[in-house]
């Protein structure tokens, strides 16, 4: 993560170093040398052989620590275990006679280790210990290093937003520092935050940025991996063809460079991708099919031959047995899956060992229902212990937001064991489930190849699921059931939440129309997610303004205006990562002088009592809420300019119901007049989270 050479720690000059090969100057700049060449194991020998040498010269002693520990962060388990002691050695000598930023880079370097050992805690009470910030905000590499470590500790804890926008600090420093290396590893990182968010071409976009650094500076390992993730990117996007290229690059380089990892996982994903490809085949391309099942069974042994890895055999012998069941070779797709339970069996806590029972569990399930295909009708048994054996495949995937994707092909199984038993409904139900998880990771290509399956058994299905993106879930199966006269209107007790983009005329006055779309279905996607996350719908939007509402679906209602509170705070911090993203990329590859100005808006919320259902007339009817609640919440939006610097200010009722779950730190701002009322309304503007799973630091 830390780059070569810092910038600071330029060892003092000797002038013997030249001359005599023992001399500890002469080992480090060998070192150097060996690096960028990288020979990995010949630095780290010279780097050893330096740090035991340079007794009396604590600056290259530090130096010599530092640069192992950073060879360590992407090394092997091996490297670690040798760097980890030096680098203890150095944190006290740094500690106790070095530079604030050597120390700070040595700190850096342990929490990094650490998180890879899985001492999740632990590199987070050293990243607490780092002086860096007591330096003041100069740009320095070590500035970067520090928001990078914190944002991939973020990201270990799903916090993925979180994650973003230090990453965003850290790509800023990084740059500022004049560090193209820093600047390529944290855009692997975004690249993998955004592909987890479902921002694919963002994320697309960061890859490529990475690959151009790496390529400049002949950083071939570098090159690999930035690979890996542009084909993980294609992949998700259904893009076989440019996914194929990326992990087959990948794989040269690993050959290449005898990264076994590397290796492993391209010949893997390439498996994966033929196996794929021959799913997407017409059924009566049988030979085709056939040999993409084959070439994918070739690639997964390869792998096993060539990357004598335990993590590496679990996933090959898992994608084996994937092609086994395609091919209804049920036996041995079963034994293939024996030796993935023995590998985990025999190797406590194996890296992604429950996903690995997860995939298990579930492709038994697979099995179970097209083994028994002609008793599933007959033997309700046989159909319940498949449902349940996928069921619990699914639901644990899901739980794992790096894994909840990968639920998909199960409930594609799902799907098709209902659609064998010709219960229709139910099989549109979970491919609803299925499609929901695809768009929220931007795999549209696989959201139309639903699309297709629902216009072949079923259109009202695919109606249905259309509805839902427009009208809230909890209402779409009546108006789905034809029904010519609603429901009449009730009475009900909600938080309303009202969003306008602040100056938005003034923001896009020189943007082309479609940047103008692009820019508000951006925005509008991430305060859709940030209101449905947190139990609520939209009612509409109006242009750039978005209206939500919370505590209208039975059994949310006690904790509307709690969720309203949350879903601001959600959205505040959206918008900043958002920003910060449509910046970053645009320092990419500049296209256009004009000023590129971050988006702000106005929140308001507001509680009490509306008539919410449908009104309109028998040519045409509309879902939405009306009373003092949605007036009020949409006047204090628009007051949030009033108050410098004022994002969100909500209502006094919004502020006893939300205080009652200590969600927001608030202040009382005063009383705010709102048309068509006689009295003023109480005001208090949220200044942020006082606590939750979400909070930040």
């Amino acid at each position: 993560m830390a780059t070569l050479p810092l910038e600071d720690s330029s060892p003092a000059n000797d002038s013997n170093s030249s001359m005599h090969p023992d001399c500890p100057q002469k080992k480090f700049d060998d070192a150097m040398s060996a690096y960028a060449r990288e020979e990995n194991l010949q630095a780290i020998e010279l780097l050893v052989k330096c740090w035991q040498s340079a007794e009396n010269n604590l600056d290259l002693k530090l130096d010599a620590a530092i640069q192992l520990g950073e060879i360590a962060t992407m090394g092997t388990a091996e490297t670690i275990e040798l760097a980890t002691p030096i680098l203890t050695e150095a944190l006290e000598l740094a500690r106790d006679g070095g530079s604030k930023r050597k120390h700070a880079a040595t700190l850096h370097l342990m929490a990094l280790i650490f998180r890879r050992v899985g001492n999740v805690q632990g590199a987070k009470e050293l990243l607490n210990q780092s002086p860096i910030l007591s330096l003041g905000d100069r740009p320095s590499r070590e500035l970067g290093q520090y928001f990078h470590c914190r944002a991939l500790l973020k990201d270990d804890e799903h916090l993925t937003t979180s994650a973003e926008r230090d990453s965003y600090r850290a790509y800023q420093f990084y740059e500022e520092a004049n560090d193209p290396a820093g600047i390529s590893r944290v855009c692997d990182t975004l690249a993998g935050i955004l592909l987890k968010l479902g921002k694919t071409e963002s994320a697309l976009e960061f890859c490529e940025k990475s690959l151009k650094i790496k390529s400049n500076r002949r950083d071939k390992k570098g090159e690999a991996i930035s690979c890996g993730t542009k084909g993980r990117i294609h992949l998700q996007q259904a893009n076989y063809d440019e996914a194929r290229k990326a992990f087959e690059r990948n794989l040269a380089i690993s050959r290449e460079t005898g990264a076994i990892l590397g290796i492993g996982i391209s010949l893997n994903s390439l498996g994966e991708i033929d196996w794929l490809s021959a799913l997407a085949l017409n059924e009566a391309q049988t030979e085709q099919r056939e040999q993409g099942f084959q070439r994918a069974i070739e690639n997964y042994e390869k792998s096993i031959e060539e990357a004598k890895n335990k993590v590496n055999f679990a996933h090959a012998h898992l994608g084996i047995a994937r092609v086994l069941i395609s091919q209804n070779r049920f036996e041995d797709a079963r034994a293939k899956l024996g030796t993935v339970q023995k590998i985990l069996d025999d190797n406590n806590g194996i890296p992604g060992s429950e996903e690995f029972r997860l995939t298990i569990t579930g492709l038994n399930g697979a099995i179970h229902w097209r083994c028994h295909r002609s008793e599933l009708r007959s033997d309700q048994k046989i159909l319940e212990e498949s449902v349940a054996l996928l069921r619990q495949a699914i639901e644990g995937l899901k739980t794992r937001p790096k894994s909840a994707i990968d639920a998909v092909p199960f409930l594609y199984e799902l799907r098709d064991l209902h659609t064998e038993q010709n219960n229709i409904p139910r099989a549109v139900e979970i491919l609803a489930e299925a499609v929901a998880i695809l768009s929220e990771n931007g795999a549209l290509s696989q959201v139309q190849s639903a699309e297709n399956w629902f216009r072949n058994h079923d259109q009202s299905g695919l109606f249905k699921l259309a509805l839902q993106r427009h009208v809230p879930d909890f209402i779409a199966k009546h108006v789905a059931e034809g029904a010519l006269m609603p429901k009449r209107a009730e009475r009900q007790r909600v938080t309303s939440l009202f969003c306008d983009i602040r100056g938005f005329t003034s923001l896009t006055e020189k943007m082309s129309p479609e940047a103008i779309v692009a820019l508000l279905n951006e925005w509008l996607g991430e305060a859709t997610r940030c209101i449905q996350k947190n139990g609520g719908y939209v009612d509409k939007f109006a242009g750039d303004a978005v209206m939500g509402v919370f505590g209208a679906d039975k059994g949310l209602e006690h904790s509307g205006a709690a969720n309203a509170v949350r879903a601001a705070l959600d959205m505040s911090e959206a918008l900043w990562a958002m920003n910060l993203r449509r910046q970053t990329l645009r320092n990419l590859e500049p296209t256009s002088e004009l000023e590129l100005k971050p988006v702000r808006v106005g929140i308001g919320l507001a509680s009490g009592d509306v008539v919410i259902g449908f009104v309109g007339s028998y040519r045409r009817y509309t879902y939405t809420v009306h009373g003092d609640a949605v007036n009020t919440a949409s006047r204090l939006e628009s007051a949030t300019k009033e108050f410098a610097g004022c994002e969100i200010l909500i209502s006094e009722q919004t502020e006893l119901d939300q205080r009652a779950e200590a969600v927001a730190e608030t202040r009382f701002v005063g009383h705010v007049k709102v048309p068509g009322k006689d009295n003023v309304v109480p005001t208090y503007e949220v200044l942020g989270r006082r606590s939750g799973p979400t909070s930040t630091e």
